[in-house]
C-alpha cells in the first residue's frame, strides 16, 4: 500500500485563545487528541494560537507540530480593541509561516475572518469548522444590534469564503442554510467526538443521591434553574467556569442549598467524576451539540435534559435518558425522581447512552470524516 500523501494544515485558534488557555481550563489534552490522530496519517499542522513565547512548550505534544504563538509577536495582548484593529494584518505579519499550508481551517467561527484573509492571500483553501454556530447564539444572548452585524458580516466572509463548511448539529445546519442563504450541499455535519476509551465507566454509582452539571456556568446554561429544581429530591455538584460563578455561590450559600461546586479537573480525570454520579442533568435555553452531555453518556449515565433541539437530537426520552419541558419546574422535578428511584430503568437508559456513542461519536469515526473532508476541500 502506497504511503498516504502529505498534507499541511494551518489551524487558526478562535480569536484571543491560546494553548496555555485550554491548559489553565483543563481542555488541552481533549483539544489537541485529534490532532494527535491526524498526524498518524501524514497530516503535518501549524497551529496559529494567540499566545505568547510559552505556547511554544507544547510543540512536542505532537509530531512534526508547528506552533506560531501571535503575540510572541503582536504587541499589547491585553489591549482587545488594539488586537481586533490588527487581525487584518496578521496573514501579511505570518505570510512566510503560512507560505508551504496546503489547507487552511478554522477552529471555530469567532476569529475566522483572519482565516478567510489568509486564505485569500495566499490562494489556500478554507475549510470552516464551526463547532457552534455563533450568530445563533447572539440572537438569544444580550448583545447590542452593532455586535450582531458585525458578528454577521464576519462570519458570512468565512461561510462564503470557505470551500465546505463544518458544524456540529442539524439546529446549526438548518440555520446558516435559512438565515444565512449558505448552500446546504456546502455545510456537513460532523458531529462532535468522544474517545470512548478514555469517557468510559470507571467504578460504580458512588454519589446515589446527587447529580451533576459540567459547563460554563453562563446564563445560557440555566443552571438556577436546576438548582431550585433539586431542592428537596437529591444535592447537586457544578463543574465548570463563567461569569455567572460568583452570584450562584452566594445564591447557594444565601439560601443553605444542598449544592457544591467542584474544582476544575484536567479532561483526563472527568471519566472518573462522571462516573460518581447516577445522572448528568443540561437544561440550558438552547444548545449546539453539548459535548459534556456526550462525555457522560459515554461514562455510561442516564441523561435528564431538557426539550430543545440539540439534545433531543442527541437524547431519546426513555431510551438513553428522560426528556423533560423547557423552564417547568413540576416537570424537571417528576423526571428528575424518576431516574434516581428505578434503578433498574436507569441502568438500562445508562448502557444505551453509551451505546449510541460508540455507534455515532467515536473518535475514530471523527477522524476518518476529518481527513475525508480535507481531501474533499483539496480536490
Amino acid at each position: 500500500m502506497s504511503p498516504e500523501p502529505k498534507i499541511k494544515v494551518a489551524l487558526f485558534f478562535t480569536h484571543g485563545v491560546s494553548l496555555s488557555e485550554w491548559d489553565e481550563k483543563g481542555l488541552l489534552e481533549r483539544e489537541v487528541e485529534l490532532y494527535k490522530r491526524l498526524s498518524l496519517h501524514n497530516i503535518e499542522f501549524t497551529f496559529f494560537s494567540y499566545g505568547d513565547k510559552s505556547d511554544l512548550r507544547y510543540e512536542q505534544m505532537i509530531p512534526s507540530l508547528k506552533v506560531v504563538p501571535i503575540h510572541a509577536t503582536v504587541p499589547f495582548k491585553n489591549l482587545k480593541i488594539f488586537q481586533y484593529l490588527i487581525s487584518p494584518l496578521l496573514p501579511l505579519l505570518f505570510k512566510k509561516e503560512l507560505l508551504d499550508i496546503d489547507l487552511i481551517k478554522t477552529n471555530q467561527t469567532w476569529g475566522g475572518w483572519v482565516a478567510r484573509m489568509a486564505s485569500n492571500l495566499n490562494d489556500t483553501p478554507l475549510l470552516a469548522r464551526s463547532g457552534y454556530e455563533p450568530n445563533r447564539y447572539a440572537e438569544h444572548e444580550d448583545r447590542s444590534w452593532l455586535y450582531r452585524k458585525i458578528l454577521s458580516i464576519l462570519s458570512l466572509s468565512l461561510y462564503n469564503g470557505a470551500k465546505r463548511i463544518l458544524v456540529s448539529s442539524k439546529r446549526d445546519k438548518e440555520y446558516l442554510v435559512e438565515n444565512m442563504a449558505i448552500p446546504n450541499n456546502k455545510i456537513h455535519l460532523h458531529l462532535n467526538w468522544i474517545d470512548c476509551q478514555l469517557f468510559k465507566p470507571m467504578h460504580p454509582v458512588a454519589k446515589a443521591k446527587r447529580i451533576l452539571f459540567v459547563g460554563r456556568l453562563t446564563g445560557v446554561k440555566n443552571i438556577p434553574f436546576i438548582i431550585d429544581g433539586c431542592k428537596g429530591i437529591c444535592g447537586l455538584d457544578i463543574l465548570g467556569q463563567g461569569e455567572e460563578a460568583g452570584s450562584l455561590k452566594e445564591y447557594v450559600e444565601t439560601h443553605h442549598l444542598d449544592v457544591n461546586f467542584l474544582p476544575t479537573r484536567p479532561n483526563d480525570q472527568l471519566p472518573e467524576v462522571y462516573s460518581d454520579y447516577p445522572v448528568y442533568v443540561i437544561a440550558s435555553h438552547y444548545e449546539g451539540m453539548p459535548k459534556t452531555m456526550l462525555e457522560a453518556m459515554a461514562c455510561q449515565r442516564a441523561i435528564l435534559g431538557v426539550d430543545i433541539q440539540g439534545i433531543t437530537d442527541i437524547v431519546e426520552h426513555e431510551k438513553n435518558g428522560l426528556i423533560f419541558a423547557k423552564n417547568n419546574t413540576e416537570d424537571f422535578r417528576e423526571k428528575l425522581k424518576t431516574l434516581l428511584g428505578d434503578e433498574d430503568s436507569r441502568e438500562n437508559m445508562a448502557e444505551n447512552a453509551r451505546q449510541y456513542i460508540k455507534d455515532n461519536c467515536s473518535l475514530e469515526s471523527y477522524v476518518a470524516a476529518e481527513i475525508e473532508h480535507y481531501k474533499a476541500v483539496l480536490n
